[in-house]
């Protein structure tokens, strides 16, 4: 699978790493659909508070009872081989992201710092 994220950069997911993800997360497999939107419509972008070039993107759920609630996270990060430029440029290159995990979280937690849409100072994170 392929998609383009909000900033134009294109992120894949394979099958074996959905595979994966849905062995770990049993109930990501119900937000299949709704990753292509997160990626391209996300409410906030963060950065990850332990892996600077991991991003989560968020978006308040839009499923259907039990998963109603909270809001569907799903996280990237470059390509093993791309971590060393990306880090370098900003950007990274054409399939150079990939899905890491899928999941629907509550809220955003704090210690994220986020990077879209740019924090206005004295607003709370959701």
């Amino acid at each position: 699978m392929r998609w383009q994220n909000r900033f134009g950069e294109t992120v894949t997911l394979t099958d074996s790493q959905w595979q994966q993800i849905v062995e770990f997360r049993p109930a990501a497999a119900a937000m299949a659909d709704a990753i292509s939107a997160v990626l391209a419509r996300p409410d906030m972008v963060t950065e990850d508070r332990a892996e600077s070039l991991r991003r989560h993107f968020y978006q308040r759920s839009t499923l259907d009872h039990p998963y109603e609630r909270g809001y569907l996270k799903v996280t990237v990060e470059p390509r093993p081989l791309m971590r060393l430029l990306g880090s370098v440029s900003g950007r990274f290159r054409a399939g150079s992201l990939q899905v890491i995990d899928v999941a629907l979280v509550s809220r955003q937690p704090k210690e994220e710092r986020r990077i879209w849409p740019r924090p206005v100072p004295g607003q709370e994170p959701m």
